[in-house]
């Protein structure tokens, strides 16, 4: 297993894990899956 800072290139891998994340265990994140689904992957790639 390699661990590593994520960056802007794993904004879109990111997306989609965070978004299966929160459809599995919503109670466990303070944001919905719309309002995660309405954010731009640009805000993502800044996120990182």
């Amino acid at each position: 297993m390699e661990i590593r800072r994520l960056t802007d290139l794993d904004a879109e891998s990111y997306r989609q894990l965070r978004h299966d994340a929160l459809e599995r265990e919503p109670q466990a994140f303070t944001e919905s899956v719309a309002e995660h689904q309405a954010m731009t992957l640009e805000t993502i790639r800044n996120r990182l």
